[in-house]
């Protein structure tokens, strides 16, 4: 168990936001770096040592519905413009031309095996702390509970911190979590960016204004995954699976349709809100591509489950379901934390 840090967030723990500071709420369930809950598997698997798969093709040009498989998990032929056409012609995300099989459910990529894993650990900020999910909702509790299903023996860590930027992954919280070089099967999974972005939406900017500040926090999360990346590092094989960037708006960029985002200052339209995440998730996708790693679609999965899911102007609102974030503007509601163990989940073990 681990108590989080004193945080202080964006509002919009993923986009738009506000800041807000306080104490987090204890989240049951994590490990301490080196805290053992089961010891080493007795299955190292048949991965690589290092890096993923040696498959990491797009999918074909079939029919949107029809599978395939690579690996264990079944794939997408249709890749993401079938599974997500409205991003596509309407938010302006292109991604297939990176040629990575996108899952058949949509959860995210699937470039990577995820066999004989033997530790687990968890980076990132308030999302993967737990903020939002009570004691025991938080995606990375029941994520880990499964993992633990998946993996007997497997050991999990907790490096998370509420408020983290991706600057914080490579300065702070991998050196916690990676002590030396890591001789056992690694799983990392980590939630990062949504306060790296929260001045870009306070001021509104310009999609000129906002692509070199993206272009250096991703840069920091290439960083993070070049050490990780590194069989110096991790001699025994890294598996890394990394989401995007949720907002609240449903890809509308109407910063008022959360009633707290209005109360701290951020209301009407940030205008190249929409571009600027569009822009965002391509560089994420592309930071996939280029280490053979996994990228969770968290941006696309909850548009239709945000503050404006049912206005006509949200490119999501055909599939508008419950809402997934809190009043708080930022985090996960409880339904929120599982639907993101859900798509982890779908991306690691297929299902």
């Amino acid at each position: 168990m681990r108590a989080s840090k004193v945080w202080c967030v964006a509002v919009l723990a993923a986009a738009f936001g506000f800041a807000a500071c306080g104490d987090d709420e204890e989240v049951n369930g994590g490990a301490e770096p080196g805290d053992d809950v089961g010891g080493p598997s007795d299955d190292s698997g048949d991965g690589a040592d290092a890096g993923v798969t040696d498959d990491t093709s797009g999918g074909a040009d079939a029919a949107q519905g029809d599978t395939a498989t690579e690996g264990d998990t079944a794939v997408s032929t249709g890749g993401y413009e079938a599974c997500f056409p409205e991003f596509v012609e309407q938010v302006g995300v292109s991604i297939d031309d990176l040629g990575m099989p996108v899952t058949a459910d949509c959860e995210g990529t699937a470039q990577q095996d995820f066999d004989g894993i033997e530790r687990v650990v968890f980076l990132g900020d308030s999302i993967t702390a737990g903020q939002g999910g009570g004691a025991n909702g938080a995606y990375r509790v029941l994520l880990g509970q499964r993992l633990s299903e998946r993996y007997p023996g497997v050991v999990i860590d907790d490096c998370s911190v509420g408020g983290a930027v991706n600057a914080d992954l490579l300065a702070e919280q991998i050196p916690n979590c990676f002590d030396g070089p890591e001789d056992r099967r690694t799983l990392v999974v980590f939630t990062s960016g949504g306060n790296d972005v929260v001045q870009l939406a306070f001021n509104k900017a310009t999609l000129d204004e906002a692509t070199p500040v993206i272009d250096a926090f991703v840069d920091d999360l290439r960083a993070a995954l070049d050490y990780l990346a590194d069989p110096a590092n991790t001699p025994g094989g890294v598996r890394v699976v990394f989401a995007n960037v949720y907002e609240f708006t449903d890809a509308t960029g109407v910063m008022s349709s959360c009633p707290l985002a209005a109360i701290a200052g951020l209301t009407g339209v940030w205008e190249d809100g929409v571009a600027a995440y569009a822009y965002m998730e391509e560089q994420y996708a592309a930071l996939a591509a280029d280490f053979g790693f996994d990228v969770l679609f968290l941006e696309e999965n909850f548009c239709g489950h945000g503050y404006n899911r049912d206005s006509p102007d949200s490119p999501c609102a055909d599939r508008a379901g419950d809402l997934w974030i809190g009043s708080d503007c930022i985090h996960p509601n409880v339904a929120g934390h599982a639907a993101v163990a859900d798509l982890f989940w779908g991306i690691i073990a297929g299902e």
